[in-house]
């Protein structure tokens, strides 16, 4: 044996070894389960803030909801401001991921751009809890914004303006279009047709006998980039 393993065995026996060994399982393991009843607790926060709306659900129903003792969520969440917050950020990372993951299909600026607003629309068209969590964010975005420089980063927006950039350059979009704001009128765009779709669609329907779905297509052509540039 060599001094070092000596030492090392003479400080750290096998024993020691194995019971640190243990411990590290052990905390390991505690860690994904308090991640486990996290993620539940907002599933289930999620779930009856959509049921009941944010001013009249209560940490009680969130508790009920989710098997949980009242006091085990406040281990996790101060209050339900917090609670939501969390619940923003979540629904929001995931959204981001998955949309933007979905335009880079794209063989151009444009395309990618058009890919990003499509599957934006569809993401949240498909998702009505999710859509409601950040709907009703919007709406408290005074106070939610002082709490978290996470919320205030717009991931899809800056991502927007890179495939507008890149389609000024590969001439896939034209440059007498300004892009800032396009994108804000095209963003404003998507959250109205999201709302016809998931609060006003079978009233469009009956007054208009229009469906929602034609709805959105004929606004997504109106706003086309390329129709826009008369190409």
């Amino acid at each position: 044996m060599t001094p070092e393993s000596i030492k090392k065995s003479f400080f750290r026996p096998a024993g020691l070894e194995k019971y640190d060994m243990a411990i590290r399982k052990k905390q390991a393991r505690k860690s994904r389960d308090k991640e486990l009843r996290r993620e539940a607790i907002l599933d289930a926060a999620e779930d009856i803030f959509y049921k009941k709306g944010y001013e009249k659900t209560s940490m009680d129903h969130v508790a009920e909801q989710s098997g949980y003792a009242k006091g085990t969520l406040y281990l996790y969440y101060k209050n339900k401001e917090a609670l939501y917050l969390a619940l923003a950020l979540r629904v929001k990372r995931r959204s981001e991921e998955t949309i933007c993951e979905r335009a880079h299909e794209g063989e151009n600026g444009y395309e990618k751009l058009r890919l990003l607003r499509e599957a934006f629309f569809a993401y949240f068209r498909d998702r009505p809890r999710q859509y409601r969590t950040l709907q009703h964010s919007n709406q408290m975005t005074s106070r939610l914004l002082k709490k978290s420089s996470e919320l205030r980063e717009d991931r899809i927006f800056r991502t927007a303006l890179e495939f507008f950039e890149e389609g000024r350059e590969d001439g896939s979009i034209s440059r007498e279009i300004e892009p800032v704001p396009y994108l804000l009128a095209a963003s404003a765009m998507e959250w109205g047709l999201l709302s016809f779709w998931h609060d006003r669609g079978e009233m469009l329907r009956k007054e208009t006998g229009l469906d929602a779905a034609e709805l959105v297509a004929y606004a997504h052509d109106l706003t086309d980039l390329k129709r826009i540039a008369g190409d």
